[in-house]
């Protein structure tokens, strides 16, 4: 079973705070059966739950626990929802309680878990025991960022120690990019020391490494984080000029918003081939306004179904959202047949035509004032 990890943004007096993270829910089971494309996540095309969804799901799984009590997946979705609220303390409580229903012998409800699929070579049971060490270790790690990263790191020491069990656990955690959300704490980390400290070298492939860090945007938790967006401009830079300038666009968007790296160390962009392309600065722009049109439209959605809905499920059911507009960036096209090299061309010809029609008037008019 390839679990799913991912960098968490944390909202800090209107800075976003970048912590790493290995969520494990239902969300993120479903996250891992979809296609995706690199520029169609970094410009928000993807599943973004809003607040009112996991309320909705503490509600629900709350009631539940008091009634018949939960599954140990269940524990795992009701922690992850206090996590995305940013009641990180309480979801570091529902997994102490889930570990003392772990040490009960496993029940067929325990191993019935939604999404996962069971032919691939990790177990229910080390699933469960991955997501239970993914889990908690974040919350920990959470917390930390919450009070500050004081400089007791007591805290994060445990939740990194716990990422690192988990990793043992499921060696092919997130598709073997586990050592992303690892090298990110452990950098989180340095600043501490080093307010200045540069942004982490990753070991692996530039391609490896932006797909890692694409990965933790799509599941909501990095889509705040300047610091995450400017990491994959850096490394897509020569690799994938055009993933390069939809990290660039989206850093933008959120340095207008008043977004701050965490680090103090100087950032110089990197020039990358077909850096000013309006034909993917374009299919940014008209991506990002129906993602946000979208996004808004289905929580308004969700909110219609509140007092009928059962289930999460039930409360998402139904939405239709408009059809994506019609993008054809991620193939790149010869140079010629560029957008911006023929609105460049065609800008070009008609200045020089301006030009020589100009210098062609003020020669006749020289020779009628001659004669």
């Amino acid at each position: 079973m390839k679990s799913l990890t991912s960098v968490v943004v944390l909202a800090l007096v209107g800075a976003p705070v970048l912590s790493a993270a290995c969520l494990n829910d239902v969300e993120s089971r479903k996250w891992q059966l979809q296609p995706r494309a690199h520029e169609r996540i970094i410009a928000g095309d993807f599943v973004r739950e809003p607040d009112i969804y996991y309320q909705f799901r503490v509600r629900r799984l709350e009631a539940k626990r008091k009634k018949e009590g939960l599954a140990l997946h269940e524990f795992d979705d009701l922690a992850v929802a206090y996590d995305r609220l940013g009641e990180h303390l309480k979801a570091i409580a529902v997994m102490q309680s889930r570990a003392i229903q772990a040490k009960k012998p496993l029940t067929e409800r325990d191993l019935a878990i939604p999404f996962f699929d069971d032919g691939l070579e990790l177990s229910a049971e080390h699933y469960l025991r991955y997501s239970a060490l993914a889990n908690y270790g974040t919350f920990e790690i959470h917390q930390w960022v919450k009070e500050g990263r004081p400089v007791n790191t007591s805290r994060v020491t445990k939740g990194l120690a716990m990422l690192e069990e988990a990793v043992k656990v499921n060696p092919d955690a997130h598709s073997g990019r586990e050592w992303v959300q690892i090298d990110l704490t452990k950098w989180m980390l340095r600043l501490t020391k080093n307010p200045a400290e540069p942004y982490p070298v990753f070991k692996r492939p530039a391609t490896e490494s932006i797909t890692g860090l694409v990965g933790l945007i799509e599941l909501g938790t990095a889509w705040q984080s300047l610091d995450v967006y400017r990491m994959i401009q850096n490394l897509a830079a020569t690799s994938s000029p055009q993933v390069a300038i939809f990290a660039r666009e989206r850093a933008r968007e959120l340095e207008s918003a008043g977004s701050k790296s965490q680090t103090r160390a100087l950032w110089t962009p990197p020039k990358s081939r077909n850096s000013h392309s309006i034909y993917e600065v374009s299919s940014y722009r008209k991506l990002r306004g129906w993602s946000d049109e979208n996004q808004a439209a289905r929580e308004a959605h969700m909110r219609t179904k509140l007092s009928t809905a059962k289930d999460e499920e039930e409360l998402a059911a139904g939405f239709k959202p408009k059809p994506k507009p019609e993008l054809t960036f991620g193939v790149e096209k010869p140079w010629y047949r560029r957008t911006d090299f023929q609105v460049y061309s065609v800008a070009t010809m008609m200045i020089l035509g301006t030009i020589s029609l100009y210098i062609i008037g003020k020669r006749r008019l020289a020779r009628r004032a001659t004669k």
